[in-house]
């Protein structure tokens, strides 16, 4: 008796082929008889696994943050720093709102002597640092040059400008405020650097 075996694809779930199994026999007479029978099987078993050309990775996502963000980690960590802002500015406008929005700020200890509306600034600079530095770091190549044209500005007034807007803003703070620009400067312009020499 002979054996044939046929593998064909009749449509079954994924991950299996149907092996139609023929047996043939010669019966008296010169006639032929064909049992035929069809199983599942493991689609490993019968076929190696396809891959489709030109198919997109599971995880896109991840990837393109990555390489979004490659490269750039100094920046990453240098938005970060922003949670300082956050820290100092929403611990001065509590206790403006506890001693009242008018207090004079030089009444405060050393280091939270900062106007009310220079405190509100710090604030909602921290905020976005920190939501871009640790949930959105793909951002942070935007922010930095937007915080440091804002604290250069606060410098800026501080320095030339006598109550600017009805700030406050002592040398003490000007200082800061040009030390805290030169940074975030220097680390946009390295960030720029870096994104060139990707490209």
């Amino acid at each position: 008796m002979a054996r044939r075996c046929e593998f064909l694809n009749y449509g079954w779930p994924k991950g299996t082929y149907g092996i139609d199994l023929a047996e043939v026999a010669l019966e008296s007479g010169g006639r032929v008889a064909t049992k035929r029978q069809t199983r599942r099987v493991p689609a490993k078993a019968v076929t190696a696994k396809k891959r489709k050309v030109g198919t997109r990775p599971k995880n896109p996502p991840e990837i393109e943050e990555s390489i979004e963000v490659n490269g750039l980690p100094l920046l990453v960590w240098g938005v970060r720093l922003s949670a300082y802002f956050l820290a100092l500015g929403g611990i001065v406008l509590l206790v403006y709102a506890v001693k009242g929005f008018g207090t004079d700020p030089n009444s405060f200890p050393l280091g939270f002597r900062v106007d009310l509306v220079v405190a509100t600034i710090y604030f909602v600079l921290g905020v976005a640092g920190s939501l871009i530095g640790f949930f959105m770091p793909r951002f942070s190549l935007r922010f930095v040059p937007v915080f440091a044209a804002v604290v250069t500005a606060l410098a800026v007034l501080g320095t030339f400008f006598t109550n600017p807007f009805g700030m406050q803003l002592s040398m003490r703070d000007s200082t800061f405020h040009w030390a805290a620009a030169a940074l975030a400067w220097v680390l946009w312009f390295y960030a720029k650097g870096q994104e060139r020499e990707q490209v």
